[in-house]
């Protein structure tokens, strides 16, 4: 049986953090792409949960590229995962990217 991909989407709080630093990082765009791509491409790559009271709510590190080494781990992004569904008429799975911000560490 075949299955559909999954699919990303973006909140507009996330939408709206993209604006905020894109003045900073001008090619943030090509950043989440990329990551969206890898979210596509394998739904398993490692995420930590960020409550027990949201269970699908997860962050995970984004690298901007286009500092080089400085630029791994550069983000945080928070998303939320529906539970893998194997469909041939729906998504396996749909993230939703809620939120992104600078590292804590990428501030120092």
């Amino acid at each position: 049986m075949a299955m559909r991909g999954a699919v990303v989407e973006e909140a507009p709080s996330f939408i709206a953090n993209v604006k905020a630093l894109r003045d900073r990082y001008p090619r943030i765009r090509e950043a989440i792409d990329e990551f969206k791509q890898a979210l596509k491409l394998d739904y398993v790559i490692p995420m930590l949960r960020v409550s027990e009271s949201t269970p699908q709510v997860y962050a995970q590190k984004m690298d901007y590229p286009p500092m080089g080494s400085g630029g791994r781990g550069r983000f945080v992004v928070v998303l939320h995962a529906t539970k893998a569904a194997p469909s041939m008429n729906q998504p396996f799975r749909t993230y939703t990217l809620l939120a992104i911000s600078e590292a804590p560490e990428a501030l120092n």
